[in-house]
């Protein structure tokens, strides 16, 4: 009797829950992994406008993108104010540059990463009232940050993260104000903030 127990006992084992989750695939990374896509857009951002990145992971912790800033403001402008004179401006700015993040840890649903961005971008800035140009202003810029963040992936293919750090900025302005040209340029550093940014991944 004891033999056939034995003898059956492969069979059982086959038929138990823990022999058939064993014999099933494992199941896929809760983090995206080398050779990964993804489509990245940011929300809630200090000003108007829309930040989308394109990338690929490279290996499990090395992702290479390119980042494109588009933004367009429509206000109107006050010129002396003892005279009212207002005027319609309309800025339209972009930027673009390649990226770079290197994640930490990946054991966990949540990855702190450091990133790294290069961009130029470039403005064009024009003032009118009554129909004429009064104000015309072209910003070429080149700029360089470093930053660290976090990206938390609740499911499969999807990241949500943000980050903070250093950056420095170079503008050269060229304007036109009433036939007047004028140039100069200017350099900054400062901090920054992303807004909530969105990972989609997919093969």
């Amino acid at each position: 009797m004891r033999l056939r127990l034995v003898s059956f006992a492969p069979l059982v084992l086959a038929l138990l829950p823990g022999g058939i989750v064993g014999q099933s695939a494992p199941p896929a990374p809760a983090v995206p992994v080398a050779g990964d896509w993804s489509v990245s857009a940011s929300l809630f951002t200090s000003s108007t406008g829309s930040v989308f990145t394109f990338g690929r992971m490279l290996t499990d912790r090395l992702a290479l993108g390119m980042e494109l800033d588009l933004r367009r403001i429509d206000s109107e402008e006050t010129i002396d104010a003892s005279v009212i004179s207002r005027g319609d401006a309309t800025s339209s700015d972009y930027t673009i540059g390649p990226t770079i993040k290197w994640y930490g840890t990946r054991d966990t649903p949540v990855s702190p990463y450091l990133r790294a961005k290069i961009a130029v971008g470039w403005d064009d800035e024009e003032l009118i009232i009554q129909d004429e140009v009064q104000r015309v202003e072209d910003i070429f810029r080149y700029q360089g940050s470093l930053s660290i963040g976090a990206e938390w992936y609740p499911i499969r293919y999807l990241g949500i993260g943000a980050h903070a750090g250093l950056q420095w900025l170079n503008e050269s302005y060229d304007s036109a104000v009433n036939d007047v040209i004028r140039d100069r340029s200017t350099t900054t550093w400062g901090t920054f903030r992303s807004g909530l940014e969105l990972h989609f991944y997919f093969r």
